[in-house]
């Protein structure tokens, strides 16, 4: 019986994490997010096609109203996405004997950008990983960019996706990008 509880919190330990699940924005998904997790310590230093935030270095940023985080990008397809393909025919006998999950999201094709942002004082960076081009934090993620005092930086990674493989990139920022939060 001890070896089962042993097994049982080694697994738990093991697939748990102390950092919170990233912020999502457009089409991007936990797949996505994983993908470029996983290509994050190949990305290439590359200003140009990185995600490049319309914020001058050491800016200050009000603490209120929220504000809304733009970025730009020259990160192109270099080829024509695939077409999307019809889904296999489902005989109708199948989830009666057990049912299947059906919680992943369609892949991402497509430019993608993921954002940490370090905050002094806390352990785990805020990340955010978005198929759009601006974003404008929740106000409970704006109030933990917001706590502590000093400055906060933000790393930035792009790539393009085909189906959540990477066809282009992973492009990173080339050091992090330095901001404050006004009193």
């Amino acid at each position: 019986m001890r070896w089962l509880l042993f097994i049982t919190g080694l697994v738990f330990t093991a697939c748990s994490s102390k950092c919170p699940e990233p912020q999502y924005e457009g089409k991007a998904s936990d797949e996505a997010y994983l993908t470029m997790v996983d290509a994050e310590s190949r990305a290439t230093a590359d200003d140009a096609k990185a995600p490049r935030l319309d914020l001058a270095e050491g800016a200050t940023l009000p603490k209120s109203p929220v504000p809304t985080l733009r970025w730009s990008s020259t990160l192109t397809a270099k080829a024509a996405p695939p077409q999307p393909r019809s889904p296999p025919a489902v005989p109708w006998y199948r989830g009666l004997v057990y049912s299947e999950a059906w919680a992943h999201l369609p892949p991402v094709t497509g430019s993608i950008f993921w954002f940490k942002f370090a905050v002094p004082g806390e352990q785990c960076p805020v990340e955010m990983i978005s198929t759009r081009n601006e974003w404008t934090p929740p106000a409970d993620v704006w109030a933990k960019l917001t706590a502590g005092t000093g400055a906060r930086q933000v790393t930035a990674q792009s790539a393009y996706l085909t189906e959540n493989r990477i066809t282009e990139g992973p492009y990173r920022t080339s050091g992090a990008l330095s901001f404050s939060i006004s009193p």
